[in-house]
């Protein structure tokens, strides 16, 4: 099979490790899996950064560099790279004249780029499938209905939870979604929970719809090098002794605020001591309530740190450092945090709704996510029991051998042979 993989997420976040999120981790992981098939010839486009997936993939020789562009292409997108960091250094400058050249610049990248990356109809013609992995589809490819054409879908939060988003972003999605429900389009949900939304959203036929369970990346391991953890917690600023850990984008989906409150009601309430709560992850949007919620108890405003990013790198250490990992999320699309969490043999604690309990099982402890009561007896019961503690631990890490991105990457494959009959 001639599959052509949208590498875009992954050119563009290439040189800027805060933009290496959830989405940028699955397409990368998925795009190494991809190659060890033996029934798949792989070649990698994108729909942004040119350059950024050149380089990229000459710093990952075990990918394919056969890419559907000229040498002339390549240089066209180097000299935009002065016009990206403009618009990204300028992102948060709030001056008339910033702003201004700012919506100038983003015109341009978006008028300009797609001409750079575009895939040439003889490309096309030589492939069986496009798979577009961050659920956009290029525009040579959205009016091209002889290419059987693969989206990833991640999750259906703006139709779940459209309060959430602005108009223009839930219409958008509902755009996107229209435009996969078609012939020529197959989606590859990343849980049977996304699967049964986008199903009943579009009223598309399930045979359309392949499930392709994520994984967490093999460097999250249960980290046993007491200065490895030493030096993350030291770096991090994380304090001596025992604490919960979250690692999410701060906003209001994740629910961190009801996190807080529950901590909160158990340390006073049961007079703890020695236990903190760590937050890691950027700063997302509508996050007022989290930082609310965090300052209406002054009293623990040395026992909750907020971390901000994290990289990969020293995320291990701290997630094995944790004595819990809480993750009280009100919609996931998979839930990667707590599978990373598990892998690190830390005992969960999540929501019992959409995607999470694929993911968990019967490993962790699954409350209703905003059931305050509940979440603070478990964080408490982890915390003194050290048995129970052990015994999750365990489970976690026996849990998260069922997922590998070899195991997503066949069952990738097994969508592909399906859809081309």
């Amino acid at each position: 099979m001639r599959v052509l993989y949208d590498l875009g997420v992954v050119a563009a976040g290439f040189r800027r490790p805060a933009w290496r999120t959830g989405v940028f981790r699955v397409v990368e992981e998925v795009a190494h899996a991809l190659v060890r098939q033996p029934e798949c010839t792989i070649r990698f486009s994108t729909s942004e950064s040119l350059a950024g997936l050149v380089d990229y993939l000459r710093q990952h020789p075990s990918l394919p560099a056969d890419i559907p562009y000229s040498p002339f292409a390549v240089s066209l997108s180097r000299g935009f790279e002065p016009l990206r960091r403009f618009v990204l250094e300028t992102g948060k400058n709030r001056t008339l004249t910033y702003r201004s050249l700012r919506r100038a610049a983003v015109a341009a990248m978006h008028s300009l780029e797609p001409l750079v990356t575009r895939v040439r109809a003889a490309t096309r013609r030589e492939i069986d499938i496009f798979h577009s992995p961050s659920f956009t589809m290029p525009p040579e490819f959205r009016t091209d209905s002889r290419v059987r054409k693969v989206v990833t879908l991640y999750d259906m939060i703006p139709i779940h939870s459209p309060q959430m988003f602005g108009l223009p972003v839930v219409e958008g999605m509902k755009r996107r979604l229209r435009e996969c429900s078609r012939d020529d389009t197959w989606i590859l949900a990343i849980s049977q929970a996304t699967k049964n939304d986008f199903c009943e959203f579009t009223k598309s036929p399930p045979s359309r719809v392949f499930v392709t369970h994520l994984a967490a990346a093999d460097h999250f391991f249960p980290e046993r090098d007491p200065a490895v953890i030493a030096a993350a917690r030291r770096k991090y600023r994380v304090p001596d002794g025992p604490f919960l850990l979250s690692v999410c984008t701060l906003e209001p989906r994740k629910n961190l605020h009801t996190v807080i409150k529950a901590f909160a009601e158990l340390i006073l309430s049961e007079r703890i001591l020695d236990l903190n709560l760590v937050l890691v992850g950027n700063v997302g949007w509508k996050y007022e309530a989290i930082f609310a919620e965090a300052e209406r108890h002054p009293e623990l405003k040395k026992r909750i740190f907020f971390a901000g990013y994290v990289p990969d790198d020293d995320l291990r250490a701290i997630y094995s450092a944790a004595s819990a990992f809480v993750y009280m999320s009100v919609y996931e699309g998979f839930g990667l945090p707590p599978l990373e969490a598990m892998q690190c043999g830390v005992p969960v604690i999540t929501s019992d709704v959409s995607s999470l309990p694929e993911v968990v099982g019967d490993a962790g402890i699954m409350l209703g996510p905003h059931d305050v009561p509940a979440l603070s007896a478990a964080m408490l019961r982890l915390h003194r029991d050290a048995e129970f503690r052990r015994e999750k631990a365990a489970a976690s890490l026996a849990r998260a051998k069922h997922f590998s991105w070899d195991r997503c990457a066949a069952d990738t494959v097994c969508a592909y042979r399906q859809i081309i009959g």
